[in-house]
């Protein structure tokens, strides 16, 4: 053992052996899993170390991105894809009621008592032309996305006439008991000239904005104020919109 020894240091000392001229590098390997998250230093791999398309969904193994783990601001619309950006968008937008789409709510004509909503084609405004009922009041049915948030609705009307005001409703009935529930209730309109928009986006019931088209139905109602005569073609409406996500 000792003459191996004297002829090991030999070599050393002629430099014509050294520990690292032993070293193989290995060509064969196959490691999986061989890396975990434990052995990496945090930060040590950022944004700036990975190419382009290195890291896919495919890579990535479920719920291993969560929300904790995501820094506020680090993700922002203009680094989604526009397949991401579309997912995103795809559950908002909004729902319009035309002035042709409402009816009065009453028999058009029983012993006189009767309210006429009349639409014009070419103005897309609707207006009562004829009324003798103390509640001429029009409504309109709306189809709204099951499961969708409603937030707000917006109505355009005109009020030219002081003897009464104008306010709208976005309203559901429950198709069990037949109980009507008000989900928004616009502002009342005021005598004034110009086209006045009209929005409520605070719900007057909180659940009553989540859709819900297995249990309920829902509509539009206008309220037309307290009068005795409703004719008259300087109070109408041009349409509602109700907002979504």
């Amino acid at each position: 053992m000792r003459k191996h020894l004297s002829i090991l240091a030999a070599l050393v000392a002629l430099g014509l052996w050294s520990p690292t001229s032993m070293a193989l590098t290995a060509d064969d390997v196959v490691c999986k899993g061989c890396v975990g998250a434990k052995d990496i230093a945090g930060g040590a791999v950022n944004a700036a170390k990975l190419k382009n398309g290195a890291v896919r969904t495919k890579k990535i193994k479920n719920w291993a991105v969560t929300t904790k783990k995501i820094r506020n601001g680090a993700v922002t619309l203009d680094k989604l894809s526009t397949s991401a950006k579309a997912a995103l968008t795809a559950n908002v937008g909004s729902v319009s009621v035309a002035a042709h789409a409402f009816r009065d709510e009453g028999n058009p004509d029983v012993s006189g008592d009767f309210c006429v909503w009349q639409s014009s084609v070419t103005s897309g405004y609707g207006y009562y032309r004829s009324g003798s009922r103390t509640d001429c009041d029009p409504a309109a049915g709306v189809q709204l996305p099951d499961g969708a948030t409603v937030t707000s609705l917006s109505c355009t009307v005109y009020d030219n006439y002081a003897n009464y005001d104008v306010t709208l409703l976005l309203q559901r009935v429950d198709l069990s008991t037949g109980t009507r529930q008000v989900i928004f209730a616009t502002p009342d309109s005021s005598d004034n000239a110009s086209i006045q928009v009209l929005e409520d986006t605070m719900v007057e019931t909180a659940g009553y904005e989540v859709i819900d088209n297995a249990a309920y139905a829902y509509s539009v109602v206008g309220i037309w104020g307290s009068r005795t005569d409703a004719s008259s073609v300087n109070v109408g409406l041009y349409g509602c919109s109700i907002a979504y996500e």
